[in-house]
């Protein structure tokens, strides 16, 4: 297999600009590398959340929410694939699908909701929901990137866009499943009095 990457520090991006798949340079500000970033980054806090995970509990219960998530890393590798390589169709709406079925699975054993839940309540969950906010930034800056006149594709309208949405929907739900699992009860919003 030849190398993807053969050198780490290149020195190109000293001056704040860096190269993109089809030749050009473009500013490190630039939304594009803003909504790479974010891909990046809730990734990167996904795959610490997997070892956690796989660290806290032996469960059936949690190595599906881990292989879940592990299926989640690599989408998101295609999803950052697509936004950065115009004309690349990387994600199908069949993932869309997909990942709505796995909500709707997680969450039909769930009691419903009568209030907000505060992130928290253990450390598996807080991780789910930082990595669900994470997943929020990414789409709110992947929506940046479609208002610019420089984002080429509607297929990341129609894909990546709503499996980033319905992504931050799926990470509040295993957040829900882990308080669950641990047996421990989700924290609510509490309203205040209003005089």
């Amino acid at each position: 297999m030849k190398s993807r990457i053969s050198r780490v520090t290149t020195k190109t991006g000293d001056s704040g600009y860096t190269g993109i798949s089809n030749g050009s340079r473009i500013s490190k500000n630039h939304p594009l590398i803003h909504v790479l970033g974010d891909v990046d980054e809730l990734n990167a806090f996904i795959g610490l959340f997997i070892h956690e995970l796989k660290n806290s509990f032996k469960l059936k219960e949690t190595d599906k929410i881990a292989n879940i998530l592990t299926k989640v890393q690599h989408i998101l590798f295609d999803i950052g694939g697509e936004i950065s390589s115009p004309g690349i169709k990387l994600v199908s709406e069949k993932k869309v699908i997909e990942i709505t079925k796995q909500i709707n699975e997680l969450n039909k054993n769930l009691s419903p909701l009568k209030e907000f839940i505060l992130p928290g309540g253990s450390k598996l969950s807080s991780l789910a929901h930082l990595s669900r906010t994470v997943a929020r930034r990414a789409e709110r800056n992947l929506v940046g990137f479609l208002e610019s006149d420089d984002c080429p594709s509607s297929n990341i309208k129609n894909t990546c866009l709503p499996y980033l949405n319905r992504l931050s929907d799926l990470l509040f739900v295993i957040s829900r499943c882990l308080m669950d699992i641990e047996k421990k009860d989700d924290v609510f919003w509490e309203k205040p009095e209003v005089n």
